[in-house]
């Protein structure tokens, strides 16, 4: 099974917060775009990400990457997730995929006709759940309960993306 390649928009306190926590055998990051070259070097040397870009579009038409985390602010989401569509790349965000029904209307469209995922990340901090697997992580106990829905989520993320047609996953509005 060959590994998911992951690509980060954005340098920023939540692509630090994604890059650090980032440990899967399945995937790799493999890229970095920011606003600078300098500030994506800067990023890919401390979390060891072997490509850095100083524009997000160079980043979203490398061939190499399958999957694009969005960790640029609310009102860009919009812009970069249909970049990322329309370079034939997953799009994962979190926080407010669009400003109006319009515009989520046009990314979910767009994702059905490419056959993509435009995928929400959900930050779970909020949730009865995180507080559990932390205090299963951090206490031992449970730990390979914790350890199997990390699992479960990657093992998904990758059925989903190479092993199944995915596009009855689609928002209804877009069939």
């Amino acid at each position: 099974m060959r590994k998911i390649n992951w690509g980060i928009i954005g340098s920023g306190k939540i692509a630090d917060q994604f890059a650090s926590q980032f440990k899967d055998d399945q995937a790799e990051l493999t890229g970095i775009a920011s606003q600078t070259l300098q500030k994506a070097f800067e990023f890919s040397t401390r979390f060891n990400i072997k490509k850095a870009y100083g524009t997000y579009e160079e980043l979203a038409f490398d061939p190499e990457i399958d999957i694009l985390y969005m960790a640029t602010p609310n009102h860009t989401l919009y812009k970069n997730i249909l970049m990322t569509l329309n370079a034939g790349k997953h799009a994962f965000y979190e926080n407010s995929i669009a400003l109006n029904s319009q515009q989520l209307n046009e990314v979910l469209t767009l994702a059905r006709k490419k056959h993509l995922l435009a995928v929400d990340a959900l930050t779970i901090h909020h949730m009865p759940l995180y507080n559990e697997l932390k205090q299963e992580i951090e206490t031992g106990q449970d730990y390979d309960r914790s350890k199997t829905l990390v699992y479960e989520i990657n093992t998904l993320t990758h059925t989903l993306l190479f092993e199944n047609d995915f596009t009855s996953l689609s928002h209804p509005g877009c069939q």
